[in-house]
């Protein structure tokens, strides 16, 4: 808006509020009206009367007010006004989880020493000025029996007079830390009360549930009411499934009204929810001179199960997009703020007194080491994360670029250059074909059916009863049937050459004849990861494409050297070749209970173990996501995951409630689970002689594979078997009662009854897992 600061906002230091007077730059004001008066408008289609809105916002209705802000909009007088009701002031608060931000703010103070401090948060589109009218009666009201206010209503971020945030991330948990620093450290409030209007509501909701120790009260003049569920409120619920027959012409029509927003009312909503910058080019990106001023004018008068995604470009979809997802998932909960990056994990040493973990962290840019203690530690690192890079003789002489595919050099300009891959496996098979792009027609690679969604079948995901999660469950058995091909018995052997024969047929015909041979797997099919790919076979038609499995023994300066004898010049040399998978939790030390270190009780053991592949003995309050004997050679890691955390939130419900202090598998229990684990693996294609880096290369155990299909897995936990485990409060021992999983299962099927919805299902276990929790601790 052109605003005056009266010192630079660089200049700001934190907590310490700054006055100022309103004063919107004169020459910004007269450009305004210079685009106003050179603004071009659209044109109308002429079924639509003037009265009917259903295309958007009225060429005529806008033109009125285009020529009342041009004409007659008198800023200067606002601006007097604005600086007689309000006291303003610009503060730079460093909010926890986010950053610095500078935030506008009026403080208008009673003269009554009772006064309660009162936090006015304005919404969307609105400001402080919705409040002009209201700062005298509730800061010096008329009745002496009337309470009084001193009155707080700061800017939100990017509205009215508090600047821009200059990166990502403000949402109204931020803006509520921002707030509760403003309240209480800034202005000296210990307590105060909250009113929140439209976007404001969330903001102060959103601080009472972080700083219920400080809000006295709230008023909300908008609440929205998410619909019910069976345990939230399950009358409301049943009438909701059966609300065609329950519901009063009252509700029906309150439902049409909510469904007309969501459906017809809502654009402006998502345009901001997606794409914000979009609007701050206003129409001008368009070829319209049209100013922001208008695009105000249109959004003023015309407001036009737990993530899932129903418009993935494709069935494989990218890096980008995968990043976008998961980022978006993580903004929607709100995860970032409680995160802390580019610190590596030292070390874990369980502290057996006071029952916490003593953790170490390392900054990786600074290399200042943190210490951090925790009831819980979660590892979800898995093991595919640090490089192998073979040692190959003269290495070290080469004089060109080096580096592994998961290291990738983002300075590194491939045109024109001779590059050599060493590798072939899923990361090879991504990048490859990107590199034959653009290495351009000078260069050259030498290396060693991705389905798009139509635009009706996301919109039928989208909107379909149900299609989104239907579709999820015919991919899920689609990857399940591939286990049937893991059994070595005559079924499995018939499934196997079928997938044989297929990818040889595939191979036969996409792929270059020379390179046939090459790409013909020479093991039994699941020996290995498949390999899933629609550009791969392409790019090994390009001229500047050469696949060769001829293996490196030696690199000079400028080429690699194969073991037939030929030499190839190389520019660079880029690693595809895997991991050190079998040094799981590597480098990180960690000691458990009287000081026994983790990777040697692994030694001791042959390889990694762990009790359904994510708790380990010894290691209370330790859980690991991706852990030893988790992975599926054929299922998705993300529902495998998603199995996991949900199995490590019912271990640790007795922790999180201060029913125990730590629990932890024993000894036994792991033992058990182990011998059937590694019992079951010798009779599958893992352990048929396979060559994968699945399998450990001393002890040939392996240490990757779940024997079972992945639906198996979800059902062995769902519940856990208390008795398999040592819940310990206050360094005494807690019993166990297994013999409640029964009625467990009993209470879950006669509630699956009425559930449609999986969120519904998530609550009903985490209910029966209460129930038979309490049920542990009273026996």
């Amino acid at each position: 808006m052109g605003l005056k600061s009266p010192i630079p906002l660089k200049d700001l230091k934190f907590n310490t509020p700054v006055p100022y007077t309103l004063h919107v730059d004169r020459e910004l004001l007269q450009l305004t009206k210079q685009k106003l008066a050179l603004s071009r408008y659209p044109e109308e289609q002429t079924d639509f009367g003037e009265n009917n809105w259903a295309q958007g916002a009225k060429v005529s209705r806008v033109k009125q007010l285009a020529k009342f802000w041009r004409d007659h909009y008198d800023w200067e007088a606002e601006e007097r006004r604005l600086n007689a009701i309000f006291n303003h002031f610009l503060v730079k608060i460093d909010v926890p989880g986010y950053g610095p931000l500078v935030l506008h703010f009026t403080h208008t103070k009673s003269t009554r020493p009772s006064a309660i401090p009162l936090l006015f948060s304005h919404g969307w589109p609105g400001s402080f000025v919705e409040a002009a009218h209201v700062v005298r009666p509730l800061t010096e009201p008329e009745d002496a029996k009337d309470p009084a206010f001193h009155f707080i209503a700061p800017s939100i971020p990017g509205f009215g007079f508090s600047p821009a945030p200059t990166k990502s991330g403000v949402g109204p948990n931020v803006v509520a830390r921002a707030y509760k620093i403003l309240m209480t450290d800034v202005l000296g409030y210990p307590q105060f009360v909250t009113q929140g209007g439209d976007f404001g509501s969330f903001i102060t909701r959103s601080i009472a549930i972080q700083y219920p120790q400080v809000v006295r009260a709230q008023h909300l003049n908008m609440f929205p009411v998410p619909s019910p569920t069976l345990w939230s409120a399950p009358c409301a619920y049943l009438r909701w499934c059966l609300s065609a027959l329950t519901y009063s012409e009252f509700e029906h029509e309150s439902l049409r009204i909510r469904r007309n927003f969501e459906q017809d009312q809502s654009g402006y909503l998502e345009e901001q929810k997606t794409r914000p910058q979009t609007l701050g080019f206003g129409g001008i990106i368009y070829g319209r001179f049209v100013s922001m001023k208008h695009a105000l004018v249109l959004f003023l008068i015309f407001p036009g199960p737990l993530a899932l995604k129903y418009d993935w470009t494709t069935m494989f979809p990218g890096r980008d997009e995968l990043h976008q997802y998961f980022f978006s998932v993580a903004e929607k909960y709100d995860i970032l703020p409680h995160c802390r990056f580019n610190a590596m994990c030292v070390s874990l040493v369980w502290g057996n007194l006071r029952s916490l973990w003593n953790c170490t962290f390392q900054d990786t840019i600074s290399g200042e080491t943190f210490k951090k203690e925790a009831p819980v530690v979660v590892s979800a690192i898995g093991t595919l994360d640090r490089p192998y890079i073979p040692n190959i003789e003269g290495s070290e002489s080469f004089q060109g670029e080096v580096f592994h595919s998961a290291r990738w050099n983002d300075s590194f300009k491939p045109e024109g250059k001779k590059i050599v891959v060493l590798g072939n496996g899923a990361s090879a098979t991504q990048f490859v074909p990107e590199l034959v792009k653009d290495v351009g027609p000078k260069g050259s690679v030498t290396q060693f059916g991705n389905p798009k969604y139509s635009e009706r079948f996301k919109l039928v995901l989208k909107h379909g009863p149900f299609a989104a999660k239907v579709y999820r469950i015919i991919l899920a058995w689609q990857l399940e049937r591939v286990f049937s091909s893991f059994y070595m018995n005559s079924n499995g052997a018939a499934m196997r050459q079928k997938i044989r024969d297929a990818t040889y047929s595939f191979i036969e015909s996409d792929a270059p004849p020379q390179y046939h041979e090459i790409l013909k797997p020479r093991y039994e099919p699941g020996c290995k990861r498949r390999v899933n790919t629609a550009s791969y076979m392409v790019c090994l038609h390009s001229p500047q494409m050469i696949l060769t499995d001829n293996s490196v023994v030696k690199v000079g300066p400028d080429y690699v050297e194969t073991k037939s004898g030929d030499r190839h010049v190389a520019d660079a040399i880029i690693y595809a070749t895997g991991f050190q998978t079998q040094k799981w939790l590597y480098p990180m030390q960690i000691k458990g209970i009287n000081g026994q270190d983790l990777h040697q009780v692994w030694d001791a053991a042959s390889s990694a173990e762990a009790y359904k592949g994510t708790v380990v003995s010894g290691f209370p309050n330790f859980f690991i996501l991706y852990g030893p004997n988790a992975a599926t050679g054929q299922h998705s890691v993300i529902f495998h995951s998603e199995c996991q955390i949900n199995y490590s939130c019912r271990l640790l419900r007795p922790v999180l409630k201060g029913k125990a202090d730590s629990i932890m598998v024993k000894l036994e229990a792991q033992q058990q689970d182990l011998s059937w684990v590694h019992d079951k693996l010798k009779h599958l294609v893992f352990n048929s002689g396979c060559q994968s880096w699945w399998m450990d290369p001393v002890t040939k155990k392996n240490t990757f594979i779940y024997p079972d299909p992945m639906y198996k897995y979800w059902l062995r936990t769902i519940f856990p078997s208390w008795s398999d485990f040592d819940i310990r409060k206050d360094g005494k021992r807690h019993s166990s009662c297994g013999g409640m999983l029964s009625m467990g299962v009993f209470i879950m099927g006669l509630a699956a009854v009425t559930i449609t919805n999986s969120t519904d299902i998530q609550k009903l276990i985490g209910k029966a897992s209460n129930w038979l929790l309490a049920n542990v601790h009273r026996s």
